[in-house]
């Protein structure tokens, strides 16, 4: 992952500082979430010259929502998943399918549970 910048950084405090309080809606998520994709998407530009795609982009988004929401140790995957879905505006059947692989993933790597049956 590269490093963001201040910006980025900033960002990303902001949204864990306003998840943790429970204060986050779903349109100032989304408005964050896409502030730090940019930041980020500016910071690579800067660093390294290389303009992201489209594609891309909607790469990024999908790991900063995983980031965001497996952690969330209260849901199962499929709450998490349908929660960053309506949350984030995820609409593409692809992008939510990819996001259901990626919060799976995520929260059984980091051990965090899965409330999910054997």
């Amino acid at each position: 992952m590269y490093k963001l910048n201040g910006l980025a950084s900033a960002v990303s405090a902001v949204v864990l500082l306003l998840s943790s309080t429970g204060t986050v809606n779903a349109s100032s998520a989304l408005t964050q979430i896409n502030a730090e994709v940019e930041a980020t998407a500016a910071q690579i530009d800067q660093e390294h010259g290389v303009l992201l795609t489209t594609q891309e982009r909607i790469n990024l988004k999908i790991n900063l929502i995983v980031k965001e929401v497996a952690v969330d140790t209260t849901l199962t995957i499929k709450q998490k998943t349908e929660a960053a879905i309506e949350t984030y505006e995820v609409v593409d059947p692809d992008e939510q399918r990819k996001l259901l692989i990626e919060i799976g993933a995520q929260t059984r790597s980091t051990g965090a549970s899965s409330n999910e049956p054997p």
